[in-house]
């Protein structure tokens, strides 16, 4: 300060030097105020209010006489009330060390050394280590320049002299060191975050009055991180514009990371609770659920540092290297704290440590990575938070792939699981795409179909299909309709259309309204009925979403059956059973079959046994027969509970079948509206 000040006040004697007979008594110091934008402007003058913690009697709380529109004066008389209201986000706290003091003080050589309330709370509040400036007041007496260092010593900011017979005095100072504090903490959290203040000046001279003015104009604010650091530091300008509100689904992963946010933003409060301050918080699922737009929801929602890598850009060939840009990361957060760490991949140096000589070099970055997270030199009053994703289960037994090393594991404060969304957060999620790429064309009927059929999809897989939608419109030079959208999520899934002759989606659409037809008698509505001909089926029918079913009974699996074997009892009403002897039911009979074993085998379903066994072990034990019997007689009996229902529905199915032909394919909706009489056309 005093050489930017040297500088200014050199450049105006300069200027004086064109002036002539200059009589100049003072030099002031103004600022351009209007134009200035407004995150500027608070470096200067607080537009909030400030709360502060006083703890003293009744008669000196008095004397804070201060505007109720600026200042919020929390009092307290007892230890335990001030430690209440700790959990408010104070600026300061003002303590009377004579409060509560036993009658024998006077044997006391020094007022720190006070068996009181005040002294009690001002250790306990140095013990906790909340960083909230302390000021001690010197109530109606001179404290001995002895007492004074002490109390500074201790951890105090500074002693203030109060006399209760003249508060306005007080106030001012009050007011005075309000003030200095609120622009210290806030140009050291634009300092932190690699701001500073460019501006320009100008010498200004009032010969009448004598004075003369240097004048600060065009304020902006400017990077100042090093260039080490700039390619990681995201600041606010450059982090995504994502809040937790953009993000569908991940509920619980939400609600953990505002927690976290909440302590970073004021980390004092969390400690004067007895928080243990956390490390971080692991995201793991399956891909494309939105671990990585979590983490730019935290940098766009939090206002502290965000620096953004991912695991293997710590790699290098040379020895060491390695382990060296994960101590650079970690200072470098130290240094811009309160910050967060954003590792994606982290599953790239986190696997499980085998000892062996080839991953020796990854073992060697995840043991210091593990070193840098225990906190080592780390200030818990600005503290760094390391948030990480990783497709890899936890344990390793959510998908079958290598478990993450336990003790990185156990370095995270919480492993949150982020699922697949649900039907109605995919609907929430189409809604939201078609609104922002503004495909209006698009039904309400057709989004909630798309949602339905998607089950165990993420929600980038739904955006991969809606890109598709958009560019195959593109190429028609149309807008994206349902027809399109509805074919694009056939090709993204199951590959191009092919082409076959009339004849043969004649016979397919029976075989699959058979499916159909039989699914809805049975209670389960499907949702989307095809004869187009994709990979390796010609035609197929989804069932309508369900994920919430807890589970199913015998008859639900029964119904299941027959729904399987359907096409191939439609086709076998329709054009005899030598005809639908063919290898299209191939794979429904297949799904038949696994059904039967399963209510046989896996579920105690039998009427004569309640035993589960594998399916393998039945048919390698001398059981193989007669389970192999039972699971035929199943399959059997409910083909003819089949075909008499296919026989009764004939006419209407018939007559549905010649609406697929004719329209390739049929929503749920559709298909319903043909049960029950309408005529879709």
């Amino acid at each position: 300060s005093a050489n930017f000040l040297k500088d200014e006040l050199f450049e105006l004697t300069r200027q004086l030097e064109n002036v002539k007979n200059t009589n100049i008594k003072s030099v002031h110091l103004d600022i351009e105020w209007d134009g200035m934008s407004k995150e500027l402007k608070r470096l200067f003058e607080n537009d909030g209010k400030t709360e502060v913690l006083v703890l003293a009697s009744k008669a000196v709380a008095k004397c804070f006489d201060v505007p109720k529109d600026k200042y919020v004066i929390h009092h307290a008389k007892t230890l335990e009330e001030a430690k209440e209201l700790l959990k408010y986000d104070l600026s300061a706290a003002f303590i009377d060390p004579g409060l509560g003091a036993r009658k024998d003080k006077g044997h006391v050589l020094s007022i720190s050394d006070y068996n009181s309330i005040g002294n009690d709370f001002f250790k306990e509040m140095i013990r906790i280590g909340t960083g909230l400036p302390v000021y001690i007041l010197e109530v109606d007496e001179t404290f001995s320049e002895v007492d004074r260092r002490t109390f500074i010593q201790e951890g105090a900011e500074n002693t203030i002299c109060l006399q209760k017979s003249k508060p306005e005095a007080f106030s001012q100072e009050f007011e005075r060191i309000m003030e200095e504090l609120y622009m210290e903490k806030e140009n050291l959290s634009f300092s932190q975050k690699g701001w500073v203040i460019d501006f320009c000046t100008k010498q200004i001279v009032d010969e009448t009055l004598g004075k003369a003015e240097i004048y600060f104009y065009d304020l902006r604010k400017t990077m100042a991180i090093n260039m080490e650091s700039r390619d990681t530091i995201l600041t606010e300008a450059e982090r995504p514009d994502v809040r937790f509100s953009d993000v569908i689904g991940a509920k619980k992963a939400k609600e953990e990371l505002s927690y976290f946010i909440n302590y970073l933003k004021n980390p004092k409060q969390f400690l004067v609770e007895g928080g243990k301050p956390p490390k971080g918080v692991l995201l793991y699922g399956p891909p494309g659920t939105g671990k990585t737009m979590l983490a730019k929801a935290m940098a766009g929602e939090t206002d502290v540092n965000f620096i953004q890598i991912s695991a293997t850009e710590f790699m290098n060939r040379y020895v060491g290297a390695s382990e060296e840009n994960i101590r650079k990361l970690f200072k470098k957060a130290r240094r811009y704290a309160p910050a967060i760490i954003f590792i994606d991949e982290i599953d790239a140096i986190g696997k499980k440590r085998t000892g062996g000589t080839e991953t020796s070099t990854t073992e060697s970055m995840l043991n210091t990575l593990l070193t840098e997270m225990e906190g080592f030199a780390t200030d818990n009053k600005k503290p760094v938070f390391v948030l990480a994703a990783t497709n890899y289960g936890v344990h390793g037994r959510d998908d079958g792939i290598s478990a993450l090393d336990e003790a990185l594991v156990r370095r995270f404060d919480n492993r949150i699981y982020v699922d697949l969304p649900t039907e109605e957060e995919r609907k929430v999620y189409i809604d939201k795409i078609s609104k922002s790429r503004n495909l209006t064309a698009l039904s309400d009927e057709v989004k909630t179909n798309i949602a339905e059929r998607t089950t165990g999809q993420s929600l980038a897989i739904i955006q991969n299909v809606v890109d598709l939608a958009y560019r195959n419109a593109v190429k028609e030079q149309k807008k994206v309709t349902d027809d399109i959208l509805l074919n694009a999520l056939e090709e993204y899934l199951y590959g191009e259309k092919k082409e076959r002759d009339a004849d043969y989606y004649k016979k397919v659409a029976i075989h699959e309204v058979g499916h159909a037809y039989t699914a809805y008698i049975g209670g389960d509505k499907p949702s989307y009925i095809t004869i187009e001909s994709r990979g390796d089926f010609g035609g197929y029918i989804q069932h309508a979403n369900q994920e919430d079913i807890p589970e199913y009974s015998r008859e639900d699996l029964i119904c299941r059956i027959r729904t399987c074997l359907a096409g191939r009892a439609a086709e076998s009403v329709f054009y005899g059973r030598e005809k639908s002897l063919n290898t299209g039911a191939s794979s429904d009979l297949d799904r038949a079959t696994d059904l039967a074993w399963k209510i046989l085998c896996a579920y105690g379903m039998d009427a004569d046994s309640l035993i589960v066994l594998r399916k393998e072990e039945i048919l390698l034990s001398t059981m193989a027969q007669d389970y192999v019997s039972k699971v035929n007689d199943i399959l059997k009996e409910e083909m003819q509970n089949t075909i008499k229902i296919i026989e009764e529905g004939k006419e209407k199915i018939k007559a549905i079948a010649d609406i697929l032909v004719k329209e390739n394919y049929l929503t749920g909706a559709q298909f319903e509206e043909l049960m029950n009489g309408g005529n879709f056309s």
